[in-house]
């Protein structure tokens, strides 16, 4: 008989990114972008002691899902590559608040969504790895958060009705994109801001992609997604910034007590801390 090769267990998840990627990837790189929620706002606003429309304005951006043919649900989002609060050390600049999407990856991939961890197949944090008990038993809570947390603010923030933008043809898609255009330039003419350069290269990338195929008349989904999160933000910027300064105390009163369980539920997972 051959010799058996010996089986090769897997390891616990950790998160080192001075050992185990190149330099937090997860923190820096487009496909990565969170899907950021209310409360995350919330949050930031409270560690940072800035209201939430400026944070908004600052950081925020739209996170566009494909939600199916030619429709796209927007929701809040984060500008991304790389994260504005990642330190020049590769630490997080407001850990203790992070944003939920940061606190679940990949947690809620392996317990939910395991045919997503293919996307990440490169990153060597994921690779040969399984969760603890309790990183198991993390997830599940942090899901329960996170359905909780999604509960309130599709009432006071959304009023019960999800924002759907609905792309049938490249034709719709550039008359978004020249108004977005025109709303963005006008607020930032000599293209100061490195958002406004974004929006403008990734429209001229897609200008030029688009004349490959633009006789198909229709939107490739992946494609389109990150250019869709800039043109998406510069139309609905302002009045998302209104909803936030419209927002109440008490209206905000059951984030604080999510918060407090998330704080408690963060403080006793038993892993290497990616600060």
């Amino acid at each position: 008989m051959g010799r058996q090769l010996p089986v090769i267990q897997p390891q616990t998840f950790r998160c080192d990114p001075h050992e185990l990627c190149e330099g937090a990837a997860c923190c820096r790189t487009p496909e990565t972008d969170p899907a950021l929620s209310l409360a995350d706002y919330f949050r930031l606003s409270r560690h940072t002691g800035l209201p939430m429309s400026r944070i908004w304005h600052d950081n925020g951006n739209a996170h566009i899902y494909f939600a199916e043919q030619n429709r796209f649900l927007f929701t809040l989002g984060l500008l991304h590559e790389p994260c504005p609060y990642l330190t020049g050390d590769l630490k997080c600049g407001v850990y203790e608040m992070r944003p939920r999407a940061c606190a679940e990856f990949p947690y809620l991939m392996f317990n939910r969504r395991p045919e997503a961890l293919e996307d990440y197949s490169s990153y060597r944090c994921l690779q040969n790895v399984s969760l603890s008990t309790e990183q198991a038993a993390y997830a599940e809570k942090l899901y329960e958060l996170l359905v909780q947390e999604g509960q309130t603010e599709m009432q006071i923030f959304w009023g019960n009705m999800p924002a759907y933008f609905h792309v049938p043809h490249l034709g719709v898609f550039f008359e978004m994109a020249a108004k977005a255009f025109d709303i963005t330039i006008g607020k930032d003419p000599n293209m100061t801001k490195s958002r406004t350069r974004q929006l403008v290269s990734n429209l001229r990338d897609m200008d030029n992609y688009a004349k490959d195929w633009i006789h198909e008349k229709r939107i490739d989904a992946n494609f389109y997604k990150s250019a869709l999160n800039h043109v998406v933000f510069s139309l609905v910027e302002d009045e998302i910034a209104q909803r936030f300064e419209g927002l109440k105390d008490t209206d905000l009163k059951p984030f604080e007590e999510t918060t407090r369980r998330l704080i408690e539920l963060n403080a006793s997972l038993e892993r290497t801390k990616c600060k």
